[in-house]
């Protein structure tokens, strides 16, 4: 990586949250996938429903994108700046899309 110029990188984030904010908003069918889902890794005296604001964010099954950020470097005149472009929202088609189209 001490090569890599730093105009040539090209940052990405993505921020996710849960599809649902509470586990009690989900329909049955989604509970029960999501009790499977965690079922190994619940820590003790801790039910399903409790960790799933916890955890429900960082498993693309029961995640959604909420904003997209893209960064670069640019080199003008000896000063390196960096630019940043967002695409944020509470629709993750839109973000996507958005994302996508620029």
């Amino acid at each position: 990586m001490q090569n890599i110029r730093i105009e040539n990188l090209l940052l990405i984030d993505i921020e996710t949250v849960p599809q649902s904010p509470v586990f009690d908003d989900l329909d049955e069918e989604w509970k029960l996938l999501w009790e499977e889902k965690v079922q190994r890794t619940v820590p003790e005296n801790v039910t399903a429903a409790e960790f799933y604001p916890q955890r429900a964010g960082v498993m693309a099954e029961f995640a959604k994108a909420i904003c997209i950020s893209i960064g670069y470097f640019k080199r003008e005149a000896n000063v390196v700046h960096l630019r940043l472009k967002s695409f944020y929202g509470d629709d993750e088609k839109y973000c996507c899309r958005s994302f996508y189209q620029h």
